[in-house]
């Protein structure tokens, strides 16, 4: 497993523009939001050194970032991005999608992009998940925080999500998943100095708890199953009643209100002599809703640009970051959920009070932990010259490093044979190199034929190297080091051409050698997109109502190949000459319409997306060959309006973006594979596809199951029986799909999908003199989650079962048909996989809300207070913490998987943002 990289040019800028370009104080600069997809050449826009296509959906021209608010939260304003955090912890990472999970890859994360420097393409292994970890975890994990910490939001200029079919193609092997293209903020030559600030606090809390019967409802709830069963009463009814409500695990493990900071300083401005630069310092602490974790964060960022002579212009930039992170152990919550009510949180003697089977939860939190310490650095440097009008040359280097040290201490298995106390060092380290020259030519002839070409180059060197210490008390410390490398390099040849501002026509072309392991392979991916500005059209200039009328269509190829966990594919053998990875082809068309000045914009586009791949190691088989094809298809339809308008001092801002997304899986051969336990691949059906039985109804009567015994009996004899001999009434009465008169695993079927099929986002703003507000407002739907906690919380209780647990309110609809008298039977703790404990993830959510009063303004100098909200609300039927979320990461494989890990939080702050 190696490494991916990245590519960064879309199109090529006007060299000229290049070099003049001047970004805009900061003190009036707002960050944008873009999606970026074709547009004309006239409407270029300038990034970095470099020019984008970036016709945008300008999702607002005035949307202030909210530093609370994650910001890959806030890609959601882009039609056909979805967000989905891992969990609910302090800096947790969030896997993006952007039109669709289209490759089985284990990690469909996008390809990150910061002052076009490709970045953040490795991952921290789990240690969990090492041949000699003492306790391996369930899930595999990438035990890096999220990325962009090391971005601080109140740093970010400009974002971008590439997401169309041509631009993409340049993107080639790191293209396939889309990218987000990050611009951190400059100075402005000739300003004077100024000084920012913007800072907050913040008290957040689980925004939703489960509910739970309390300890007098469950003794009274075990006893009527216990004596239905022939077993004896575990509690007297002085007992029970005693109870009263018992212990609340959930406030004894989360936070009633947890405190964050942040603040962030900055200082910019540029001289006389083309200097500019932006200097700035961040601290963030937050703690988590769960006790015993938080996030410190720590920020530097330093970016410097120098216009030497006419020709010639020098840029730098410096980031760094460190965060220091406090984890509680992965289990902590879900054992908060499945402890008993009847258990005090402490005994008599003060100490921790013991299950027969589990650690308490508040042991687990005061004595496991993991607490990672992580580094990044990202240095960059660039010189840009202009050899002759329209045609230049530019080198631009870059290093990132980052750097993790984890210490991880773990409780062995409750009565495991393993010591109690387990610790683990492990220390990361990933380092990467990047050279990029680049020579551009842009010309206009006639003032009618507009043609740009550029060819770049770029080689990128990486190394992934750690080490893992586990020490178990009485056994000498194992110790494991690993150490892996890899180069990239391509060749990009793009080029357009535009005929009146009327029809352009883009097309690039690019070749990529990856060396990996001992493998030395080679790609090619072409790209091209037509374009026809219809506005610029002689029947339409003189139309009033129309100012803008774009119509495209485009091709290209892309991949996913080679992220050293993020991205990688993984296969079963080193990849050869013959191997192929994941190839995906797109096509798309689409419009923008602008009416009354861009005052109405309304933009649709379609797309089509398959991806082929080979040798999926990971994806089991029933048959050792393992070589068959294997193909993704993607397909889905992106809108977004926009609506400005202005009365009087109100000015408003809306913008809805919307998409529909169907996903499906073809195989090489009919061949079904179960995966993970949840999941089947099957022909035609989506990825994530939950795999089960389907829920009839509560069996009421005992003649009720007696009528499905005897006609399993009819079939296969006395010892057949519908379900099994133990069934009583108050169990699940499963679906005989088959017709078969009993319930097989021939009977299981597809019950739905992890992978969300609709995605909905509307953002608001107003303004009024000195008051503004913001909201964002999202949606997913069609799609379903698995809560690995509701098996065992929707079965019916029975303390005399070792590892008996609380149970949720759902079982009082089960209670009622339980019989009084006595009858053996054996218990079944945990229900089938079906849909009966599936839930429907579907959900709207105030994500944010924001309200700012200018309290004092004198020119370019203003303070401003502002109150803000994040995850207010949620209204959706999912009875867990959030229906959002993706324990297993951006494994589309997995999607859909809540394990409890951290609840998400509901999270009120005020600020302050000035500039002086």
């Amino acid at each position: 497993m190696i490494r991916h990289v990245s590519a960064w040019t879309l199109a090529v800028a006007s060299a000229a523009s290049a070099f003049a370009q001047q970004p805009e104080p900061l003190a009036p600069r707002i960050a944008q939001l873009v999606a970026v997809q074709p547009d004309s050449l006239p409407r270029v826009f300038l990034l970095g050194s470099f020019s984008c296509p970036a016709f945008g959906v300008r999702i607002s021209q005035a949307y202030n970032m909210l530093p609370l608010v994650p910001v890959q939260e806030q890609l959601r304003q882009v039609a056909g991005v979805q967000v989905t955090p891992y969990s609910g912890a302090p800096g947790a990472a969030e896997a993006v999608r952007i039109r669709g999970a289209g490759s089985i890859g284990s990690n469909t994360q996008p390809l990150y992009v910061v002052d076009d420097v490709p970045v953040f393409q490795y991952y921290i292994p789990d240690p969990g998940n090492d041949a000699a970890a003492p306790y391996p975890t369930p899930l595999p994990g990438d035990w890096g925080n999220n990325p962009l910490l090391s971005v601080a939001t109140a740093d970010i200029d400009l974002i971008e999500v590439v997401k169309g079919a041509q631009a993409t193609a340049q993107y080639g092997a790191q293209g396939q998943n889309g990218v987000v293209r990050i611009r951190t903020r400059r100075g402005a030559a000739g300003a004077p100095l100024r000084l920012h600030y913007q800072g907050y606090g913040s008290l957040q809390q689980a925004h939703s708890r489960y509910e739970l019967l309390g300890a007098q409802e469950y003794a009274l709830a075990v006893n009527t199953v216990a004596h239905s069963r022939a077993q004896a009463s575990p509690y007297t009814a002085s007992q029970a009643a005693a109870f009263g409500a018992g212990t609340d695990w959930q406030a004894e493990v989360l936070h009633r209100a947890a405190a964050g900071q942040e603040h962030h300083v900055a200082f910019d401005g540029g001289t006389a002599h083309g200097t500019r630069y932006y200097v700035a310092a961040d601290y963030l602490h937050q703690n988590g809703v769960v006790r015993a974790s938080y996030l410190n964060r720590y920020g530097l960022r330093l970016n410097l640009d120098q216009q030497v002579a006419q020709q010639l212009r020098l840029e730098g930039g410096l980031g760094l970051s460190q965060t220091d992170e406090h984890r509680t152990d992965e289990g902590v919550v879900t054992q908060a959920l499945l402890a008993l009510p009847t258990q005090p949180a402490l005994g008599p003697d003060g100490q921790y009070s013991q299950r027969d089977y589990a650690y308490n939860p508040l042991q687990l939190v005061d004595e496991a932990y993991q607490a990672p310490q992580q580094r990044r650095l990202l240095a960059r440097l660039g010189a840009f010259y202009q050899l002759l009008p329209g045609f230049t040359a530019e080198l631009r280097g870059s290093l990132e490093r980052d750097a993790q040290h984890l210490r991880l201490r773990r409780l062995a298995p409750y009565g495991g044979v393993l010591p109690p106390y387990a610790t683990l060092q492990q220390r990361s380290g990933y380092r990467q190199w990047v050279i990029h020259p680049a020579v551009r030519f842009v010309r206009t002839l006639a003032s009618v034929h507009a043609v740009e070409l550029a060819l770049e180059a770029h080689q990128q060197r990486s190394r992934r190297e750690g080490a893992i210490a586990i020490d178990i008390p009485g056994e000498a410390t194992n110790k494991r080091e690993y150490d892996n490398r890899q180069m990239l390099q391509f060749e990009l040849l793009t080029g357009a051409y535009t005929y009146r501002g009327r029809y352009e026509l883009r097309a690039s072309l690019r070749h990529e050698s990856v060396t990996q392991l001992v493998a030395y392979h080679q790609r090619w991916f072409p790209g091209a997109q037509a374009t026809w500005h219809v506005e610029q059209e002689a029947f339409l200039s003189d139309h009033a109502l129309l100012s803008k009328l774009d119509v495209w269509a485009g091709w290209g190829r892309s991949s996913n190949q080679g992220l050293a966990g993020q991205a990688v594919l993984q296969t079963s053998a080193v990849l050869g000459a013959t191997t192929r990875l994941d190839v995906c082809t797109q096509q798309e068309a689409g419009l923008q319409i602008g009416l009354w000045q861009d005052r109405l914009d309304v933009t649709a586009s379609a797309y089509q997306r398959q991806t082929n791949c080979t040798l999926v190691y990971s994806l089991p088989r029933p048959v050792v060959d393992n070589t068959e094809q294997q193909t993704v298809r993607n397909r889905g339809v992106e809108v977004s309006i926009g609506v400005d308008w202005q009365a009087g001092r109100l000015h408003s801002t809306s913008r809805l973006a919307a998409a529909l997304n169907r996903n499906r899986v073809v195989l090489g051969t009919d061949d079904n594979y179960l995966f993970d336990s949840y999941y089947l691949f099957q022909n035609g059906r989506p990825l994530a596809s939950f795999y089960g039985y389907r829920a009839d109804h509560i069996y009421q009567s005992q003649a009720e199951i007696d009528a499905d015994n005897q006609a399993a009996h009819a079939v296969g004899g006395p010892s057949l029986f519908y379900q099994a001999a133990s069934t009583r009434p108050g169990d699940i009465r499963f679906k005989d799909l088959n017709g078969d008169a009993r319930i097989t695993a021939a009977d299981q079927e597809i019950l739905g999908g992890g992978l969300p099929t609709h995605s909905l986002t509307f953002t608001q703003q107003l303004s009024l003199g000195r008051f503004a507000l913001q909201a964002q407002i999202d949606g997913l739907f069609g799609y379903h989650q698995m809560n690995t906690a509701l098996p065992y919380l929707d079965a019916l209780p029975n303390a005399s079962f070792v590892g008996a647990t609380n149970v949720s309110p759902r079982v009082r609809e089960r209670l009622p048909y339980i019989p009084a008298t006595s009858t053996n039977g054996s218990f079944l703790p945990v229900e089938r996989m079906s849909d009966y404990v599936l839930q429907s993830g579907n959900h709207a959510r105030l994500t944010s809300l924001q309200l700012a009063c200018k309290v004092w303004e004198k020119g370019p100098r203003s303070v401003q207070l502002w109150a803000a909200g994040y995850n207010l609300l949620v209204l959706t039927k999912y009875r867990g913490f959030d229906p959002n979320v993706s324990a297993a990461g951006a494994d589309a494989r997995r999607a859909g998987l809540d394990d409890n890990r951290s609840p998400t939080s509901r999270t009120i702050a005020l600020g302050v943002r000035a500039t002086l």
